[in-house]
């Protein structure tokens, strides 16, 4: 990925994290759809695993 598209990526999680903050902006939403755009455009398997930690993916095992 080129330097502006990381950029534009790092630009994308940081106005998320506000928006977490702030209601102003779509937080959650957001930041993963940077992340995702960001892993769909390396395509490496670091990358997908990130975006599955950001996602949440396993689902948390119920405590029983």
């Amino acid at each position: 990925m080129s330097a502006g598209g990381l950029l534009l990526v790092a630009l994308g999680v940081a106005i998320g994290m506000v928006g977490i903050v702030v209601p102003m902006f779509p937080g959650t939403g957001l930041v993963v759809l940077s992340i995702g755009a960001w892993a769909l455009v390396e395509s490496t398997t670091k990358a997908w695993v990130v975006l599955g930690i950001v996602v949440g993916w396993p689902p948390p095992q119920p405590p029983w």
